[in-house]
């Protein structure tokens, strides 16, 4: 095949080929009906399979009226044996043991004629040792039947091409809903994500499917603002260590070098605020763990009185002004994370010993009641006041008197202590008084 051959070829084949696809995707847009339409189609079916019971329904009517009507004939005609004719009954004797046609009932039956064709109601009756079949012609009858069965198919015929040709309109308000969620959706992003559904005159279950929509807007909304919210404080928390840091930097290269006092306050300040910043990210870390299901938690039994009696001793080891007491501790075989456990309840004894002062007194027990273990750590420094409650356990928060103090902190250890409670199936009691101390207690199923 020469070159100009093979070429117009290839220009054909992609021309076939072009209008084939062009042909196909118009096919498939026309195969793709709009919900409307197919709605309406659903409903021209439906109305169309209708006609068969409809069809059913209105021949037993028609045989329930026309009950009455055969009965009269019949007694007429019983009374003119052995010549009825004149009441419109045809007559056929015979005399065998049962009469022929079909009897379905006290004589009453269906009788078929083959030549010419034609079916009859009959009733059979005893007759001059025979039987006396009445043959009632189902001409006229049939006729009308016809006529009422034609006139329904018309109707139901015309009401489903009025769905369809009516469609749009017809679905118009029905699919609204579904139009303004769709439109909600496009409309939504990060900058607006206040956009709601207008569930007014909608019904039943598309206003109960708009309704669920925008309360999963509304939990999205309050996902992304905590989250958002979560990093602007996560940043405003690592910013403060790190200008200290930079500062302290600048000043050991431009005095510090030959100064020994700068130097030893510059090293100090930068090993305290990498310290800081270090337990910052590990409680990120555990946070972003939780958020993304992949905390892993160690169920094993162990004693639970041995391990606040080592926090006890641990404690009293690095604090210096309060004072760590050993309260009554039941002793209790708990099955839990150890490790976790224990750093909630740490969390509850940092908070004491940074809000007591120096005379500061904290107590650690435990007891168990039923199938649960309390672990109380009281204290009896300034309290929480009553509004701050309610926020407590949300993270980074802290009241404004702790936030602007010396105390430090980030604000994530309660928020940790309620991830780990309630990973345990637990929860926190927290009882406060402003001015005389607080008491919060983990409470945690014994388990095993």
């Amino acid at each position: 095949m020469s070159r100009h051959r093979r070429r117009r070829f290839e220009d054909l084949f992609n021309r076939t080929s072009g209008r084939v696809h062009g042909y196909s995707s118009r096919l498939q847009r026309f195969i793709r009906l709009s919900i409307s339409f197919r709605i309406s189609l659903s409903y021209s079916w439906l109305l169309l399979k209708s006609f068969f019971p409809f069809a059913v329904l209105v021949i037993l009517l028609f045989g329930l009226v026309q009950a009455g009507h055969y009965a009269q004939v019949q007694r007429e005609a019983l009374e003119l044996l052995p010549s009825p004719e004149s009441v419109g009954v045809e007559l056929l004797r015979t005399y065998g043991e049962t009469p022929e046609g079909l009897v379905i009932y006290d004589g009453w039956g269906i009788y078929w004629q083959t030549q010419p064709p034609r079916v009859f109601v009959q009733y059979a009756y005893p007759y001059e040792g025979g039987y006396a079949q009445l043959l009632f012609p189902l001409e006229n009858d049939w006729y009308l039947l016809s006529r009422v069965l034609l006139a329904l198919f018309g109707i139901l015929l015309l009401a489903s091409l009025s769905f369809l040709t009516n469609a749009k309109r017809v679905n118009k308000k029905i699919l609204r809903p579904i139009a303004d969620i769709t439109a909600a959706a496009q409309r939504m992003n990060e900058k607006n994500l206040s956009e709601r559904i207008n569930v007014a005159g909608t019904q039943n279950e598309l206003r109960d499917l708009a309704v669920v929509i925008n309360d999963t807007f509304s939990r999205l909304e309050a996902a992304y603002n905590r989250q958002k919210q979560f990093v602007s404080d996560a940043s405003h928390e690592l910013r403060t260590p790190i200008a200290v840091i930079q500062g302290y930097a600048g000043l050991l290269d431009r005095w510090g070098k030959d100064n020994p006092d700068v130097l030893a306050e510059a090293i100090s300040a930068i090993s305290s605020e990498t310290q800081s910043m270090k337990e910052l990210v590990e409680n990120l870390l555990f946070l972003a763990r939780h958020d993304k299901k992949t905390l892993s938690l160690a169920f094993e039994p162990f004693d639970s009185a041995e391990m606040l009696r080592e926090l006890v001793r641990e404690t009293q080891l690095i604090t210096s002004g309060a004072e760590i007491i050993e309260g009554s501790i039941a002793r209790c075989a708990l099955t839990a994370d150890r490790a976790s456990v224990k750093q909630a309840v740490r969390v509850f004894m940092d908070n004491a010993i940074k809000y007591s002062g120096e005379n500061g007194k904290i107590s650690v027990s435990s007891q168990t009641l039923g199938n649960q273990l309390h672990i109380t750590v009281s204290d009896n420094g300034r309290g929480i006041a009553k509004g701050d409650l309610p926020r407590l356990f949300d993270r980074f928060f802290r009241a404004d008197d702790a936030r602007n103090s010396q105390t430090g902190g980030h604000g994530l250890g309660l928020a940790i202590a309620r991830i780990i409670a309630v990973s345990h199936g637990g929860k926190i009691h927290v009882k406060s008084k402003p001015g005389e101390g607080s008491a919060f207690t983990l409470v945690l199923p014994r388990g095993g």
